[in-house]
Formats: structure tokens, sequence, C-alpha cells
């Protein structure tokens, strides 16, 4: 297939399920309804996802929001999406179960007003590989997994970091940016150089909250990892 009849075809997909979102989703109520229920809860994860799909819990920043870290770079999306009804439903309902982690995080039945209910998140994206950009299927899996998640990604994401992204991961957030919409203006993107990106995300990020590869102490240790 010609560069150009390739990404014909990603946009062809990518435009069909921006069509098939509703404008109104990023601001409906009750949302986390969707993932906080009794078979979330119980979901088992299988013990490939949990080892080759990893995210935790780092922290905490100064207003007590919990800091999220997803290593997404390293995340085999092809694998998942290339064996399709063998391993697509578990994989969805391994990113509900995220998600049902995540929203567990947050003080949602608080009426205090200094309830946290908002996260801070980074998302890695080192390690990100061509071959997931070249697959339609993964591509289209990724534009489906996004749009499902989008408007709890509206609600309660505060503020988040997408950082060490190559150029494969760059075009892959090109073609997702118009479905996470006004979410992009809480999220900051850098490139590979850790000195460009480190800065900004240790003005706002406490070092002890951190591991070392983000600038954190050495003995640091996850409030929890998951998966």
């Amino acid at each position: 297939m010609s560069t150009t009849r390739f990404w014909f075809a990603v946009l062809s997909v990518f435009t069909f399920e921006i069509a098939q979102a509703s404008p109104k989703g990023y601001l409906s109520g009750g949302i986390e309804s969707n993932f906080i229920r009794e078979e979330v809860r119980t979901w088992k994860s299988p013990d490939h996802l949990r080892k080759n799909y990893p995210y935790y819990l780092s922290g905490y920043d100064e207003e007590e929001k919990p800091i999220w870290v997803l290593e997404l770079g390293k995340w085999d999306v092809q694998r998942i999406a290339l064996n399709g009804n063998k391993t697509i439903p578990d994989f969805s309902n391994y990113v509900d179960k995220a998600i049902f982690n995540i929203l567990q995080s947050l003080d949602l039945n608080s009426t205090e007003p200094t309830a946290v209910t908002k996260i801070e998140g980074i998302i890695d994206m080192d390690g990100f590989a061509y071959s997931q950009l070249a697959s339609i299927p993964t591509v289209d899996l990724m534009v489906k997994t996004v749009s499902h998640l989008v408007p709890t990604m509206y609600k309660y994401v505060n503020h988040a970091y997408i950082i060490n992204t190559n150029f494969y991961g760059m075009k892959i957030l090109e073609l997702l940016r118009p479905i996470l919409g006004p979410i992009m203006e809480r999220v900051e993107i850098y490139g590979t150089d850790r000195s460009k990106w480190l800065p900004k995300m240790l003005k706002t990020l406490p070092r002890n909250q951190l591991p070392e590869w983000y600038g954190g102490e050495r003995n640091y240790v996850p409030v929890k990892v998951y998966g």
C-alpha cells in the first residue's frame, strides 16, 4: 500500500469515529456509572495483561490529587488488535478496570469543598513503534478506546504531561487530537529531550512522589502498581 493510500485509510477510520462521537458527551453527567459497576469491580485481569500493560498510582501532589502514570509507549496495542475477538474483549475490560481503579482514588462521594475530584497524569510514550501506527486495526482500536474514555477524561483529568514522544507518537496524537478536543488544553506534550520536560513537570509534581527516572528520589516506591 502506498503512503498516500495508507494515510487515507487511517484517516477514514478516524473520521468515522469522530462522526460517531456526540459533542454533548464532554459535559454529560453520571459518566462514572460506565465504570463503577460490580462487574467491573470483580473482573480479574488476565496475567498477560497485568504483565505487559502496566499503570500505577505514583503518589499525590501538594493538593492531594493522585498522580497516575501510564507507560503507553510500552503497550503493544497491535498485539491486541490483530488477535481480534480473542483478545479485544479482555482488553476493553482491562481499560474499564483501569478507569475504575483511577476513580477509586478520588473522593467522589464526598460533599466536602476540599474533596479531591481530579487527577494528575503522566503518559510516557517511550518506545511507541512505527508498527503500531502502520497497522489500521491497531489505530482503529486506539480511536475506539479513546472515544470511549473522552467524557471521563474531560471530567476528571486536571492536567497531564505526555513525555518521551517520538515522531510516531506525535503522529498518533495528531490523529487523536480532534477526538480529545478541549482536553488538550490541559495537556503538555514533550518530545524525547528529558531536559525540556523534566523541569516543567517538577514545577507542579513533588519530586518525592515520582520515580527516579522522572526526577524523583532513589528510594521511591509507588503507592500501588496495577495491571
